[in-house]
């Protein structure tokens, strides 16, 4: 039945959203079963996950640009632009602590983002260009 419905899913849908709807049932399980709210085994545990396609579109260079000039001097617009000239994921700059930003270590600057701030789980640095340095500068300049 499980297996079914994922499948009715995945064809309305698509597979990401049926393996995201898959995964989130597996995790209602093995919360019930931890607490003991449901006897036996996890119904979704022999369920595969479909195959999915990886994305294959991006911003065109003038869309970035449209974007970049909407961008107001607020919180959201400085992230969105660190977006840009970072290429992190939205979680990693939204969560950027003054403890991860190195303005002065050697001639460059950068952020270092702890292993368990990263997809991947490893520390990962992040050279900055001028124009990341200076929305950072100016967001210190605003504390």
């Amino acid at each position: 039945m499980v297996k079914a419905r994922r499948d009715e899913i995945a064809e309305a849908s698509g597979a990401v959203t049926a393996n995201r709807a898959h995964a989130a049932l597996s995790g209602l399980y093995a919360w019930a079963i931890d607490k003991d709210h449901h006897a036996g085994a996890n119904p979704t545990a022999d369920i595969k996950p479909l195959p999915g396609s990886k994305r294959t579109r991006v911003l065109s260079e003038t869309e970035l640009a449209m974007i970049w000039q909407e961008c107001g001097d607020d919180d959201f617009g400085r992230g969105a632009k660190l977006l840009m000239l970072t290429g992190q994921r939205r979680e990693e700059i939204d969560g950027l602590e003054w403890a991860e930003f190195f303005s002065a270590k050697g001639p460059h600057s950068q952020l270092e983002l702890p292993g368990h701030r990263v997809k991947n789980g490893q520390p990962h640095i992040v050279p900055l260009s001028q124009a990341a340095l200076a929305i950072l500068q100016a967001c210190m300049r605003d504390r």
